[in-house]
């Protein structure tokens, strides 16, 4: 099934056991969202022979099955996402068949709490509300609730490259955070790979007197130059 712009796998094991995965679409299908499920689960049936009758704990395996597959027709798209759905299932299954949490199983507990952050876009709106003209209300709606950490969206462009103009309208964002509640909210930036080397540069420069928490994808990660 599938909620909103994310997919649910349902992967069933030995000794009954079911479990789930999940993955998201990428940036570029958020306006064709009821067409891009027909490519996961085409992808699916494709690689179903590679895990039908294998245990589901063999997860080194299976993974390394699927990954070839999709990495000999190019790394990425529906391959790639279905992969990460089946990987996740796979792991919930080891970890109901063995009785133990996973973090048990990955390697034990590295901190007794673990921070968050809100991923702030449009379609994941609080009470309707948008970035730039909601832009305070959301930072104070997070602090009042204790979360000190947001992830914005604030650049986008045409053809890969960013304009003066749209890179102020994004810096304003971020100014308006950091004038209305200075340091309290951590800002992380996120640009979904968006842009030429030669503008992400302008973006990471500018930025740097903001002391934001990370800038996230300013690039595809397979672009040589990241």
């Amino acid at each position: 099934m599938s909620l909103s712009r994310r997919s649910f796998l349902k992967h069933t094991g030995t000794a009954s056991l079911a479990a789930l995965g999940n993955t998201a679409l990428p940036a570029a299908t958020r306006a064709a969202i009821d067409n891009t499920e027909p490519m996961k689960i085409g992808a699916l049936k494709e690689y179903a022979h590679l895990m039908l009758g294998r245990d589901p704990r063999d997860i080194d395996g299976i993974w390394r099955a699927l990954h070839f597959e999709g990495a000999m027709r190019i790394s990425g798209g529906a391959e790639m996402r279905v992969l990460s759905a089946v990987n996740m299932a796979q792991l919930d299954i080891l970890g109901q068949a063995s009785g133990l949490p996973l973090y048990r199983l990955l390697g034990g507990r590295t901190r007794s709490r673990v921070r968050v952050y809100n991923t702030t876009t449009d379609y994941w709106a609080i009470n309707d509300m948008k970035m730039g003209r909601d832009t305070m209300k959301i930072a104070k709606f997070l602090l009042d609730r204790g979360i000190t950490g947001m992830k914005i969206y604030p650049f986008e462009a045409p053809d890969h490259y960013l304009s003066n103009q749209a890179l102020e309208e994004g810096l304003n964002w971020i100014r308006e955070i950091r004038d209305g509640v200075g340091n309290k909210m951590d800002i992380c930036v996120d640009c979904w790979g968006r842009f030429d080397f030669p503008s992400a540069m302008r973006i990471a420069k500018a930025l740097e007197p903001n002391n934001i928490m990370y800038l996230e994808d300013a690039m595809l990660s397979g672009n040589a130059k990241t």
